[in-house]
């Protein structure tokens, strides 16, 4: 579809919502703020430290994305990825037998998408430009708490989310409707993420993640799932709810 471009505002996300060419246009990175949220600070203080992390350049990384929405044939693409993720910013490539399509999404929830490669169906193309949004939130985690995108709401406290023994921070704000970042207690990485609802029964979405460990001790993740809120249980079926599977590989900090 020569020509196409499509730039959407999004004032509400869903739940789900090669490398990538070009270099990322964005003004220096905002400084992050520790004072915002002490169990963010921790986090990212255990896996590699604060100050490498705040001096962190765009990362580039592959990755294969498994949409899946109900009634819907489940779709599958391989993307080249550019992340700025102090900036907020991620740029995205793609190519299939019509073309080469490109992408560009923020953390404030708007993307664009542009190329002949691109699905001829506005709603798979949507469905593109929303993942690749989510996707950018997900991976700045506890970044959105110290760049005031996503803010503290209340007092953290201990659970249990599918069996691993966690820190739940209330949270509140951000253009993607996060409920709660769970943070594992024994490392500190984040664990999971609810957006739309934060208790069974509710719609919304958990986000799973699988960390790789890198140079320093930097932990950045390997993959994420978002999978509908359980009826009986937080996290719902790993396979019945999937909504957004993503991969990532030659990932370069």
């Amino acid at each position: 579809m020569k020509g196409l471009r499509t730039a959407v505002c999004l004032a509400a996300i869903l739940a789900i919502g090669g490398c990538a060419g070009g270099g990322l246009e964005s003004p220096k990175p905002p400084a992050m703020n520790p004072a915002l949220c002490r169990a963010a600070y921790m986090s990212l203080q255990s896996n590699g430290g604060f100050k490498a992390w705040q001096g962190l350049g765009p990362v580039r990384a592959k990755a294969v994305l498994s949409i899946h929405e109900p009634g819907a044939q489940e779709y599958v693409t391989a993307v080249g990825l550019t992340i700025d993720l102090a900036g907020g910013v991620l740029e995205a490539s793609g190519q299939t037998a019509t073309g080469a399509w490109q992408a560009r999404a923020g953390i404030d929830g708007t993307y664009t998408l542009s190329g002949e490669g691109l699905p001829g169906e506005p709603a798979r193309q949507e469905q593109i430009g929303k993942a690749l949004a989510t996707i950018l939130h997900r991976l700045r985690g506890p970044m959105n708490l110290l760049l005031g995108s996503d803010r503290p709401a209340g007092a953290s406290r201990e659970a249990d989310v599918d069996g691993v023994e966690v820190v739940r921070l209330p949270v509140a704000g951000g253009a993607f409707d996060a409920k709660a970042y769970y943070f594992d207690k024994a490392d500190r990485r984040l664990a999971f993420l609810t957006a739309g609802a934060d208790a069974p029964g509710g719609k919304g979405a958990v986000t799973l993640y699988e960390y790789r460990t890198f140079r320093g001790g930097l932990a950045f993740p390997s993959r994420l799932r978002l999978i509908r809120v359980g009826t009986n249980v937080l996290v719902g079926r790993q396979g019945d709810d999937l909504l957004l599977d993503v991969t990532f590989s030659h990932v370069q900090l």
